[in-house]
């Protein structure tokens, strides 16, 4: 029942929005420079009434990936990314895509992990410091 629910929800955000989030807020959970500073792994968790949701970048580059959300040196998303640090809140924009391992799509939820501790790639294309004050 609760997967048939997400699956529902889920096809009407992609009808609507198509994959596109933007202004959405959280929390960095993790962020690091890899290869050299050629690029940055970026996790941001955004927690709604206690569950939590994990936005992130690819971990590494595959050249069998179709797309990438690797935050790329030189790149608006890498500049920003680099005046950040983990535990900041941060208000975010791109868009949701898929990878090897991890298939979001518009029909169907992969499993249960996907519906109670969601990690979900994303093609960041702002980011942005909240205030202090913001929770």
């Amino acid at each position: 029942m609760v997967v048939a629910e997400c699956d529902k929800s889920r096809s009407k955000f992609f009808k609507e929005r198509k994959s596109r989030v933007s202004n959405w807020v959280g929390r960095i959970a993790e962020i690091r420079s890899e290869n050299k500073g050629a690029w940055t792994f970026l996790r941001i968790v955004s927690d709604a009434a206690g569950f939590s949701i994990s936005y992130q970048t690819h971990y590494q580059r595959w050249p069998a990936w179709k797309s990438n959300s690797i935050l790329e040196k030189g790149s608006k998303p890498y500049q920003q990314a680099s005046r950040l640090s983990a535990g900041q809140m941060v208000s975010f924009s791109g868009r949701f895509i898929e990878n090897l391992y991890y298939k979001f799509n518009e029909t169907k939820s992969v499993d249960l992990e996907c519906v109670s501790a969601p990690k979900i790639i994303v093609r960041f294309s702002d980011l942005a410091p909240l205030a202090a004050s913001h929770k």
